[in-house]
């Protein structure tokens, strides 16, 4: 396990060179990905979104993800551009100003930021993406439907999701613990690697994502 951590902060350490300029720089545009965690991504004439998240987390270029870079590339996201007033947490008023800012495609359809205040009953804390939202117009697109054409996942909250605590933040223990989580849902063979040929979801947005050809 300490070697895991070691392995890490190795990684987090030098995606963190990089971080500043990249939160800096202006808007990309092109097709979207939200990566695992909530980190939009874009692709361009060449490369799908997918591939572009893929090749950021895959440090070593050996054409999969360990469990180490899957961890180490949303914690630098965390580190450098989710927790804005680096007091250690995320709120929701954080991760959407990250979305309206870098995907606004997505923005629309997430539920309003809820405000810091003492926490109430489970079920007003996060939002839970499989539950039927009576207040939207049936016209308008279901947002955890909306995830399958830029997500791995049907998750609609994929930061705030992991607030475990219902505290209406969440530390960056339990970010990392949700990307421990999720890596377990992606490494469907249990092998401590994940490659996008493994998921049949990751190969549909991969061909989604592929500029068509003359």
């Amino acid at each position: 396990m300490r070697t895991g951590a070691v392995a890490v902060a190795v990684i987090v350490a030098g995606l963190a060179l990089t971080g500043a300029a990249q939160a800096q720089r202006s808007v990309p545009s092109g097709p979207l990905f939200l990566s695992p965690m909530g980190e939009p991504f874009r692709g361009d004439h060449v490369t799908p979104p997918i591939r572009t998240w893929f090749n950021a987390a895959d440090q070593d270029g050996d054409g999969r993800i360990s469990r180490a870079e899957f961890v180490a590339q949303p914690l630098n996201f965390f580190l450098t551009t989710l927790d804005s007033n680096r007091d250690g947490t995320v709120t929701s008023l954080e991760s959407s100003a990250i979305w309206r800012e870098q995907a606004p495609e997505l923005a629309a359809a997430r539920p309003p930021p809820a405000r810091a205040r003492p926490p109430r009953q489970p079920s007003s804390g996060t939002p839970d993406p499989r539950a039927p939202r009576a207040s939207r117009n049936s016209a308008e697109p279901d947002p955890p439907a909306m995830m399958a054409h830029f997500a791995l996942f049907d998750i609609v909250e994929p930061v705030m999701s992991c607030d475990t605590d219902l505290s209406r933040r969440v530390t960056q223990a339990e970010y990392e613990a949700c990307a421990l989580r999720r890596f377990a849902l992606l490494d469907t063979d249990a092998d401590g690697y994940f490659a996008l040929e493994d998921s049949p979801r990751a190969m549909a947005l991969l061909e989604i994502g592929t500029p068509a050809r003359d």
